[in-house]
């Protein structure tokens, strides 16, 4: 379930914007990480155009959404499924560094 996240900040004199490391962690925006911006019903739109790094971005929410105990129902071992997806996002960060 994705969870939508807003933010506010000022575009600085050279027009960058910060995007806050939740967001980054979310979509896993590294440094090098090419995103596509365009304009979309008067409304600036951003998107990660690494696949790898898209699927960082949903095993680390993933991740976050383990810690927040939304699987702990689940039965098989959350613990190992967290291992598993921990031991990917590494490997995916190896692979593109």
């Amino acid at each position: 379930m994705e969870d939508t996240i807003r933010f506010v900040r000022a575009v600085d004199s050279q027009g960058r914007v910060m995007i806050p490391v939740e967001i980054r962690n979310r979509l896993g925006i590294l440094p090098g990480t090419e995103l596509e911006c365009g304009i979309q019903d008067g409304a600036v739109t951003m998107r990660v155009t690494n696949e790898a790094a898209a699927l960082l971005g949903r095993l680390n929410a993933l991740l976050e959404d383990f810690s927040r105990g939304m699987y702990d129902n689940v039965t098989g071992g959350g613990t190992l499924l967290q291992d598993s997806v921990r031991q990917m996002i590494a490997w995916i960060k190896e692979e593109n560094e």
